[in-house]
Formats: structure tokens, C-alpha cells, sequence
């Protein structure tokens, strides 16, 4: 698994709600789903997620989220 991976999901209703869209300062405050080593693990494959399970799950919810990298300050 790749190491101290943290990544951002934005809603995008919720964006839309409580920031009108400004996704610029969501990130700001990290608001949303991080999820990072420990996370990963946890949220997929019963406890054994890796760093391709959630680039799956990113995959198939593209169009209900934004996903950011806090690492390399880039939408994935």
C-alpha cells in the first residue's frame, strides 16, 4: 500500500449547500471525508482496503464527489 496518502472527498451537494461551490474552501477547512492509511484500510474490503479500493470507489462516485489530494494539492 502506498504510504501517507491523504485524500479528500468533497461532496458536491454539500458543496453546493453550505459553501455554494466553493470547493477551494472546503479544502481550506478539510471538510469532508479524508481518508488516509488508516482510513483506507478500514473502509474497504472488510478491514483489508488498499490504495486500489479506493481508487475504484473514486471510479464509481465521480459523480456525486471531488476528490483532492492534500499531498500534492491536486484534484485526482
Amino acid at each position: 500500500m502506498k504510504k501517507n496518502i491523504r485524500i479528500l472527498e468533497l461532496s458536491k451537494d454539500y458543496g453546493k449547500k453550505f459553501y455554494n461551490g466553493d470547493y477551494k474552501k472546503m479544502i481550506d477547512e478539510t471538510d469532508g471525508v479524508l481518508y488516509d492509511d488508516e482510513n483506507i484500510k478500514g473502509a474497504f474490503n472488510n478491514g483489508n482496503g488498499s490504495f486500489n479500493h479506493l481508487m475504484n470507489y473514486i471510479k464509481n462516485n465521480r459523480k456525486y464527489a471531488r476528490y483532492y489530494d492534500l499531498n500534492k494539492k491536486r484534484y485526482i
